[in-house]
């Protein structure tokens, strides 16, 4: 029962599977809304860039909304 109660929240996005923390999950809704105070290390971060040879369409576009 509580595999199937377990797969039934991640699948409707309520638990989150830590990645590389096996059987450890994690419920957003559960956070304190409160900001933690914790200093970024800015060094040896992987950043990414990504360049379209065309525009993406976007769910949040107005004027596309009605059609989305």
């Amino acid at each position: 029962m509580q595999d199937e109660l377990l797969q039934l929240m991640m699948r409707f996005k309520l638990y989150y599977e830590i990645p590389g923390r096996r059987d450890i999950y994690i419920a957003p809704q559960l956070l304190s809304i409160e900001k933690v105070d914790y200093t970024w290390d800015d060094r040896n971060n992987l950043i990414l860039r990504y360049t379209y040879t065309f525009m993406p369409i976007s769910r949040k576009n107005p004027k596309r909304s009605q059609t989305v």
